[in-house]
């Protein structure tokens, strides 16, 4: 019987294992991505180009699982091995933001930006980040330059808006989740919010349309029931607003707020002996979470 000769591994079968992790990734089997890029990387190729997507991929796939220190391990070997590795800097950025490690992840943007000063998406995760550390203004500025590069992502405008929120800037939070919302209809999270910037200038009818919206895009979104419910409360509908906060902690019967904001409809309409019981589990809850009543 003849011996047969291995095929050489080469650039090819690099590729093809880099390209079925990928696939994995997408269909979110991130331990078979992990295989499979490590496969690669074990090939040890000469390209030290293909051997950087190869580590920079699977880093994106620890991330998926949670396993932030290895992905951020991952991100800077593929630096290593190619420095002007874009995706490398943008994807370990994120990783050091969902740690909370504000600084790096910024300065991970920052470098992906400096290879690339036209890449929308270095100015959009450097405006994350700087949002996440409770730096708006600079948010609000990087999301701006994410617009102007890419005027059709809504994400970027939902951003902004809530950027704008967090600074009491309620009129420009609309507008940005209306255009969020004009780019994607379907954006239930765009109308809650844009209702609880309707809210605090007390307009509470927008609430309320803003509110149902949302529950019709995604009827299990327990925070459009609590926000209009509180809409409804503001009215003096306290029986609407009773059976939103009931939707609500039936959705989420571990938010402590609903509990709280039901209570005080009960208190309002029935007085104390009807609310006591929710005031007393808002408080068990706090306490539970470490919040203060």
């Amino acid at each position: 019987m003849s011996r047969q000769k291995t095929k050489p591994r080469n650039a090819a079968d690099i590729i093809a294992y880099i390209n079925r992790g990928k696939d994995h990734t997408k269909r979110g089997d991130f331990e078979a991505a992990i295989a499979d890029h490590t496969k690669a990387i074990e090939i040890n190729p000469n390209d030290a180009v293909l051997y950087s997507i190869a580590y920079s991929n699977r880093g994106v796939a620890y991330a998926e699982k949670g396993d932030l220190d290895s992905a951020i391990a991952d991100h800077a070997k593929a630096i290593e091995f190619n420095p002007n590795s874009i995706a490398a800097y943008i994807n370990r950025g994120s990783a050091y933001a969902q740690k909370g490690d504000f600084e790096a992840a910024i300065a991970d943007h920052t470098k992906a930006i400096e290879l690339d000063p036209n890449l929308d998406v270095g100015y959009y995760t450097r405006g994350v980040a700087y949002a996440q550390k409770g730096d708006f203004e600079a948010a609000i500025a990087d999301y701006s330059k994410a617009i102007a590069l890419d005027p059709n992502d809504p994400d970027a405008y939902f951003n902004r808006g809530v950027a704008y929120a967090e600074k009491g800037d309620f009129d420009d939070a609309i507008a940005d989740y209306s255009k969020a919302i004009a780019l994607d209809p379907n954006d239930a999270k765009a109308y809650c919010n844009r209702g609880s910037a309707y809210a605090q200038k007390g307009d509470f009818d927008k609430v309320i349309a803003d509110c149902s919206k949302a529950i019709e895009i995604n009827p299990n979104d327990a925070v459009s029931h609590q926000n209009r419910g509180g809409a409804y409360f503001q009215k003096g509908d306290l029986d609407g607003a009773i059976a939103e906060y009931n939707k609500s902690i039936e959705i989420d019967p571990n938010d402590a707020i609903a509990y709280r904001n039901r209570a005080d409809a009960y208190f309002k309409r029935d007085g104390f002996a009807a609310a006591v019981e929710d005031y007393r589990k808002a408080l068990e809850l706090e306490e539970a979470s470490g919040e203060e009543s």
